[in-house]
This record gives structure tokens, C-alpha cells and sequence, in this order.
């Protein structure tokens, strides 16, 4: 009488499959033969496993391979790389992608195949999506790195030149007195407050940092706020004409 060792059928190597009970099959770690291409074959497979979408399986696969990066597939089954797409510009493919990804606003991607979308430039911005290049900023606004939309200049400045990247850059209009806080109001407020004191005639402030502290007149017979930023207001007994 034969003896049958227990562990018979022994588990199929991986990169193989075993689907059918005839014994001259399962006598071989290779069992019923590679696993197909589009297919990946864990160890002791019966049923060789479709690759998803993003992955291609070469004859004999064990596991998924990943799409390699700039590209991607959207379909299951792939039997190579050359199955894999190559993203379009505007949008960006991780290893493994089953579809493009658009890049988002305030970012662009020049070229086809890429894995990262760049942030627009200082002085240009992009509002939409899948874009392969941004947008110079207009006269009158100004647009920092990865700008999304273009931010205007402060009532009463402007810019008469498209492409700046910073709120400095807008110019005190004719119609607004420039004015600065004298070093003796600067030291006594530091920088982050307006002095209350009227300098000629009233204003009130409209920006103020370390680079430019600037003040814009107030209507006549009114009175600036004591804190920045805040409105001016009407002087006692008087109407702001």
C-alpha cells in the first residue's frame, strides 16, 4: 500500500497557478503551469488574479506591477509598461495611477508625463484646473507664488504695470496724500499701530508694515480712529463733505 504524505498537494510556487486534480500536475511546484499574462499568481493560486487598473502583470507574475510614474492605465489586465499612458500636460500621474489628475488652481504642469504640478510664478496666477501654464497678473492687482485668483490693490493705490507679486508694489494714488508717521510717534506706537497724531491734517492709515507706513487722507473735516485700519470718522458738529 502507497503512502500518501499529508500535506499532499503541496501549495503551487508563487508566479503559478493550480486549477485542475490531475496528479501529474500537482507533483510539480509549477502545477498547472506560469500564470497568463494579466495576470498575477500569489503562492497556492487556483484562479489567476486580473491586475486592476494602474498595474500590469508580465507572464509569470507573482504580484502587480505599478504603472510607472507620469503615466497611467484605466483599464485591468495589462500584459506590459507599453500599456501604460502617458499623463497630458496639465495634469499629474503617481506611480500606480488608473487616471490623470488635473492640477489644482494656482498651479500649472507644462509637460506631458510629469509627477508634480509647479506652483505659479510670482506676478501670474491660474483660477482653473489642468492648466499648462498661469496667467500674467493685471494692472491693478498683484499675484504671490501660487496664486489661485488675482488680489486688487488697497482702496486708494494702484499699479499701472500687469505682473507684480506684492501688495508693496501698489503705488499711493494722486488723489491720496502720502504721508509718513514721524520717528517719534514710530517709537513711541512701534509699527504695528497708527499714531493718533494729525499731521498736517487728519488721516487715518490704510497698510502698515515694517517696509512702508503709509497714511491716506481723510475726507475733509473728519478724523482718523486711533487703531489701524479703522475707518475715519466725522469730526464733532461736523458732516463729511
Amino acid at each position: 500500500m502507497a503512502i500518501v504524505d499529508a500535506a499532499f498537494p503541496f501549495e503551487c510556487d508563487a508566479g503559478s497557478y493550480g486549477n485542475d486534480r490531475d496528479r501529474s500536475t500537482q507533483s510539480s511546484p509549477r502545477c498547472s503551469g506560469r500564470c497568463p499574462p494579466g495576470y498575477h499568481c500569489p503562492g497556492a493560486t487556483v484562479v489567476p488574479i486580473r491586475c486592476r487598473p494602474g498595474t500590469y502583470c508580465v507572464e509569470g507574475s507573482a504580484a502587480e506591477t505599478l504603472c510607472p510614474s507620469g503615466t497611467f492605465s484605466s483599464v485591468s489586465g495589462l500584459q506590459s509598461d507599453a500599456g501604460c499612458q502617458t499623463c497630458r500636460a496639465g495634469t499629474v500621474c503617481a506611480a500606480g495611477s488608473d487616471e490623470e489628475s488635473p492640477c489644482l488652481r494656482g498651479t500649472y504642469a507644462p509637460f506631458a508625463n510629469s509627477t508634480t504640478c509647479l506652483a505659479c510664478e510670482p506676478g501670474t496666477f491660474q483660477d482653473q484646473t489642468g492648466r499648462t501654464e498661469c496667467k500674467i497678473c493685471a494692472k491693478g492687482f498683484f499675484c504671490p507664488r501660487g496664486a489661485a485668483a488675482q488680489l486688487p490693490c488697497l482702496a486708494g493705490t494702484y499699479s499701472d504695470v500687469s505682473g507684480i507679486s506684492n501688495i508693496s508694489q501698489c503705488k499711493v494714488s494722486a488723489a491720496s496724500q502720502r504721508t509718513f508717521l514721524p520717528a517719534a510717534h514710530d517709537a513711541q506706537l512701534g509699527p504695528a499701530r497708527a499714531s493718533a497724531a494729525v499731521v498736517g491734517e487728519s488721516h487715518r492709515p490704510v497698510w502698515l508694515t515694517a517696509f512702508a507706513r503709509v497714511l491716506l487722507s481723510c475726507p475733509p473735516r473728519a478724523e482718523m480712529q486711533h487703531w489701524l485700519l479703522l475707518p475715519c470718522r466725522c469730526a464733532p458738529s461736523h458732516a463729511v463733505r
